[in-house]
């Protein structure tokens, strides 16, 4: 799985000859934003990608849009339920249903890129999703992306806050 930041559609790996530019990778379904890639080996899972993705965008939510907060929570809850082998179908669907309305009403472009981020894992990644779907246990491991939470003024250093696959809204 290929990522260029969290807000862009995913790529497989056999988009790795996709030219890099805003033309190309609008081609292949994604975005080139700040030619930042992340590749993510054949033994990793879509799905935690998309969990521990999906919840890093949920923090950076402001708040002033219901449909991009809801819909980022709703989203990264589903992802993780689905990634810890509790959620079936029916947060599969769920997911759908938010790309379909996080981008109502927003203010900025974090919920296009929640909306791009999911309907990208489900399009592109569907075998990931039936290998959970199907109760087999996840040959992955837990994802974690790490972002910078605070500025500790009495260490005089930053404080770090991971998103990880386990850590979902409310979870």
């Amino acid at each position: 799985l290929i990522l260029n930041g969290v807000s862009t559609g995913p790529l497989r790996g056999d988009a790795l000859d996709t030219p890099i530019s805003f033309e190309g990778m609008r081609a292949a379904g994604s975005a080139l934003g700040s030619a930042g890639f992340t590749f993510h080996g054949a033994g990793s899972c879509a799905v935690r990608i998309a969990a521990a993705a999906s919840a890093f965008l949920y923090r950076g939510s402001c708040g002033q849009c219901p449909s991009c907060k809801l819909g980022t929570a709703a989203i990264t809850e589903r992802f993780a339920a689905v990634a810890l082998d509790v959620g079936g179908v029916d947060e599969i669907e769920e997911i759908a249903a938010w790309t379909q309305r996080i981008t109502d009403s927003n203010r900025c472009g974090l919920g296009a890129g929640q909306q791009t981020l999911a309907a990208g894992i489900l399009d592109r990644f569907a075998d990931d999703i039936a290998h959970h779907l199907g109760g087999e246990p996840c040959p992955g491991r837990p994802v974690r992306i790490t972002t910078i939470a605070d500025w500790d003024e009495t260490e005089g250093r930053f404080r770090y806050s991971d998103a990880v696959t386990e850590d979902a809204p409310g979870g």
